[in-house]
């Protein structure tokens, strides 16, 4: 089971990410080229 404040770090690592267009990330999440062509193939858009 998931620590509440680990899924806290994730959400919020997750937002900055987003809301930085991938200048701010962490490890475990991709460089934002990746994340934009994972996207599109998914069909997701802004």
């Amino acid at each position: 089971m998931f620590n509440a404040c680990c899924v806290d770090d994730v959400v919020d690592d997750l937002c900055t990410y987003l809301d930085t267009s991938g200048a701010q990330r962490t490890s475990r999440l991709p460089e934002w080229e990746d994340f934009q062509e994972l996207a599109e193939e998914y069909g997701v858009t802004s």
